[in-house]
């Protein structure tokens, strides 16, 4: 695994030397300094040494194995420390490569400790600090990175290929590691094809993807965003329940289905009812009997509103009473062999 030997950096440090002024800040009580008291064992690759100590203003500075370090903060505060960490590291680019700086020619070696390992030792380094940052961050914690595009799709994304192989172990349980990261290989380049097409598809409607699709050479990486506040929700949970039972019935209508709504206080426990809902795109002329009978309950889940198991079983009571009494009814719609639908 690829080490970073530069100076490891543990709390906020200032870019320059005691001349640097600070405004007044309160007397401190005490030593915040969060490395105060670890020590490292004999076996690791570089001695902790704090090259820097300003315990009034709270700067510390250490030079030492980053991940190491890491492992011993989050050893001592298992809750994290930090508030904010700003990150530098290695971007991988001394190969032997050369560039242009104030008019000549230079390489770019900066040391064996920014050398390439290779795309899949780089970016399990990446993922190690990563992860040991994460653990040492407050629950409200940020963190900042920098990064050339050489690293980038390293520290920002997940390769594709991992993150199928952790879809596939949590649903194909059975399988070997090496099975699903053959399966994961495989399947790679026609998913990132399907997932490009959803997302062009999404821009072109209008919507904004929640995922980013990146290439570089053979490997692709998978990055996910976080939903913004989806303000159609917020306007759904807001509306009165008799208008939310109408919306669910026009969904299924919309839909191509005759549908619906029989809320109300004597409903029997079905707000909706729908019939003749084609199942598939592809299926045509297909007759009213195979097309699927939906009985709904518009239930609006929420923090403050959850939905237990008790509800669930109490709906599919009333619901496959519902059923039975369409079937009696002769309804053309509600035979045998029509596929039904319980939505809650």
């Amino acid at each position: 695994m690829a080490r970073k030997g530069k100076k490891a950096v543990a709390g906020a440090v200032s870019n320059r030397d005691r001349l640097v002024r600070y405004a007044e800040q309160p007397e401190r009580i005490g030593s915040i300094n969060p490395v105060d008291g670890i020590t490292l064992g004999e076996e690791v690759l570089v001695s902790l040494n704090c090259v820097y100590r300003d315990d009034a203003h709270g700067i510390f500075l250490y030079q030492g194995d980053c991940l190491e370090v890491l492992d011993a903060i989050a050893a001592k505060h298992p809750d994290g420390c930090f508030d904010m960490i700003f990150a530098d590291p290695p971007y991988f680019l001394s190969n032997g490569g050369i560039t242009c700086h104030a008019g000549k020619m230079v390489k770019v070696d900066k040391g064996g400790w920014d050398k390439s390992r290779g795309p899949e030792l780089n970016h399990e380094f990446n993922t190690e600090w990563l992860r040991r940052c994460q653990r040492v961050l407050k629950p409200n914690g940020t963190i900042w990175v920098t990064g050339t595009h050489h690293v980038i799709f390293s520290v920002g994304y997940l390769p594709l290929q991992e993150v199928i192989e952790q879809v596939l172990a949590r649903h194909m349980q059975g399988n070997s590691e090496e099975e699903n990261a053959d399966l994961a290989e495989r399947l790679s380049p026609s998913i990132a094809t399907l997932l490009e097409e959803a997302a062009a598809q999404d821009r072109a409607e209008g919507i904004a993807p929640l995922f980013e699709i990146s290439r570089e050479g053979k490997s692709i990486y998978f990055r996910a965003f976080t939903a913004p506040d989806n303000q159609i929700l917020k306007d759904m949970r807001a509306l009165d329940p008799a208008v939310f039972e109408s919306f669910c019935a026009e969904i299924l209508r919309r839909l191509g289905a005759e549908s619906r709504a029989e809320g109300g206080p004597h409903d029997g426990g079905v707000d909706f009812v729908c019939v003749s809902l084609q199942l598939g795109e592809m299926v045509e002329h297909s007759p009213r009997a195979s097309k699927a009978l939906v009985l709904g309950q518009a239930k609006r889940h929420g923090e403050r509103n959850k939905i237990s198991l008790n509800d669930l079983r109490q709906f599919i009571g009333a619901a496959t009473l519902r059923l039975d009494a369409l079937r009696i009814s002769s309804t053309p719609d509600a035979g045998l062999l029509s596929p039904v639908i319980y939505a809650y």
